[in-house]
């Protein structure tokens, strides 16, 4: 996106490092905002994974209920 060495050649400069510091920070606001957003898909990959396996241990205790009942019931 920037290059590396053209950031730090407009940090070295006197005048205007307030301006500089503002773009920067700007890049580092929606950076951040982007790191959010996935961390919040993040969570919710993770609950539709947790509902998915408390499913699947349901239906194992359910198939082990079957399977322990004496045959004569």
């Amino acid at each position: 996106m920037f290059d590396f060495d053209s950031i730090i050649e407009l940090l070295k400069v006197e005048p205007g490092h307030g301006f500089i510091q503002s773009i920067l920070l700007a890049m580092i606001w929606w950076s951040s905002r982007g790191v959010r957003k996935e961390i919040h898909q993040l969570g919710e990959n993770f609950t539709d994974m947790k509902s998915n396996h408390e499913l699947r241990l349901n239906n194992i205790e359910g198939r082990l209920t079957v399977l322990e009942k004496p045959k004569g019931e």
